[in-house]
């Protein structure tokens, strides 16, 4: 670890040896989860995108494209490698794949490495390049949207991303609903992973922030949402989360 950090500049994560270890196990479940809210709430791929990116102090590339950079048949990979290898999970449910994304592998639409995947490169009459997205209703290809939050259209002018976490999560649309299951039940999973991945809570956060770009960590991210005030919603999200999936 002292080699890494001084010659290589790297950040290393000391955790225990269990499967997708501390990254893409809390990263993976949360892209999982995310699919799952997606179909509860009838989201579409460029609405999550809108919501999981810089927004909340995430990278552009958010949840699907994201998806589409890493390959999908990897992100299916790590996720039936921990439900098949952590089976006392109790958010194993959210690790199962939907049908919509077991027709991808088969479709070969795999993301960036073989041309499409939850996005599609291509070009318009006029020989321009345009980007087209994926309908999971339909499985065909569209022009992109820009969706449309009261919340986000809120949050816009506020620099501080504690202060904009707090708003986001109190919103009262479609998007402040999403983010309410989504946080209270990535503060449920990684509360189940202490100690199973690391005994210390901040490795959770230093393993998110330089594996997946996160700007702030899960934890970090519960402190500023308020851990007593959240607490009872965890509670609830938690029973949510479980049949999210089902």
């Amino acid at each position: 670890m002292n080699y890494g950090d001084l010659y290589l500049g790297k950040t290393t994560v000391l955790c225990k040896d269990t499967p997708a270890f501390i990254a893409n196990r809390v990263g993976v479940f949360g892209m999982m989860a995310i699919m799952n809210v997606k179909e509860k709430l009838k989201l579409s791929i460029d609405e999550i995108d809108a919501l999981t990116g810089p927004i909340i102090g995430r990278p552009k590339s958010a949840t699907f494209r994201t998806a589409d950079v890493v390959g999908i048949d990897t992100l299916v990979k790590v996720a039936k490698g921990v439900a098949d290898n952590c089976p006392n999970d109790e958010a194993i449910d959210q690790f199962n794949i939907p049908a919509w994304l077991d027709k991808m592998v088969a479709n070969n639409w795999l993301g960036d490495k073989t041309g499409q995947g939850f996005f599609k490169k291509t070009k318009n009459e006029k020989g321009e390049k345009e980007i087209l997205t994926l309908n999971l209703d339909t499985m065909e290809y569209g022009p992109r949207t820009k969706p449309k939050f009261a919340t986000i259209d809120a949050v816009k002018p506020i620099d501080d991303l504690y202060s904009r976490l707090k708003m986001l999560v109190a919103g009262q649309d479609k998007a402040g609903e999403f983010y309410r299951l989504f946080h209270y039940g990535l503060f449920s999973y990684i509360s189940h992973r202490i100690p199973e991945i690391t005994d210390e809570l901040y490795r959770v956060d230093d393993g998110m922030m330089a594996g997946f770009g996160w700007e702030i960590g899960a934890f970090e991210s519960w402190d500023v949402l308020g851990v007593e005030k959240n607490n009872k919603g965890n509670e609830g999200s938690r029973l949510q989360s479980s049949s999210v999936g089902r």
